[in-house]
């Protein structure tokens, strides 16, 4: 039997606090399935928040300010994601670095803000 063990990704790019108020949510989806590999996709300023979580799989660094700041960087960044083959996104903040991540990812599940930057990224 193959079992499948469930992928979340979850796109938290803003500022140390808006890292912090995320944990608890994070923690509600391992809660809900304790199962799930919940990486996380942060900068490099709050890598070190997401690391003390034991809910946390992976903490993958976004540096968008130095290697991953072109498009192009950001595409090549979004493709090798892409082999993680994740189940479902979750963006908790608005921009339109994480829409862009989240459609190159081509997930089924992809929750984010209705008045978020390309919207259509979250169905």
């Amino acid at each position: 039997m193959n079992h499948h063990q469930e992928k979340i990704l979850v796109i938290q790019t803003a500022f140390p606090g808006d890292a912090i108020l995320t944990l608890p949510m994070i923690q509600q989806l391992k809660k809900r399935n304790g199962n799930v590999l919940i990486d996380v996709i942060c900068i490099p300023s709050t890598k070190i928040i997401f690391e003390a979580s034991p809910y946390i799989n992976l903490v993958i660094e976004l540096d968008k300010k130095g290697k991953h700041k072109s498009i192009f960087a950001l595409y090549k960044f979004s493709r090798q994601l892409r082999k993680n083959n994740y189940d479902a996104v979750f963006s908790p903040h608005r921009s339109l670095r994480s829409a862009l991540i989240t459609l190159e990812l081509n997930v089924k599940e992809t929750y984010g803000f209705d008045n978020s930057t390309l919207k259509f990224a979250y169905r």
